[in-house]
């Protein structure tokens, strides 16, 4: 019988996530400045612009802003905001 613990569980949610596709990182091999950065931020600018090529620079610039700068102190209201971004998305005006 495989113990169930806090490894056993994670272990077992990282195989699931693979099976659909994910890459899995050791949080060693991450780019990061501190430990305390949650955000991969050279690997967020780098999506931003994979994932809105048609968008100008200002206004992915404005997004990565949005996104990094939450507004609180407070960890709930930042998560709640961060969720509602990541799930309606990020909204910019910009000029062409």
């Amino acid at each position: 019988m495989i113990a169930l613990n806090e490894d056993a569980i994670e272990q077992n949610l990282i195989e699931l996530l693979k099976t659909k596709g994910y890459t899995y990182f050791h949080g060693t091999e991450l780019e990061r400045d501190t430990f305390d950065c949650v955000v991969l931020e050279k690997q967020f600018k780098a999506s931003l612009k994979r994932l809105n090529p048609d968008l100008p620079e200002s206004a992915r610039v404005e997004a990565f802003r949005h996104v990094m700068h939450l507004g609180s102190n407070d960890i709930m209201t930042n998560n709640e905001k961060f969720h509602q971004m990541l799930t309606d998305g990020v909204t910019v005006e910009y000029l062409y």
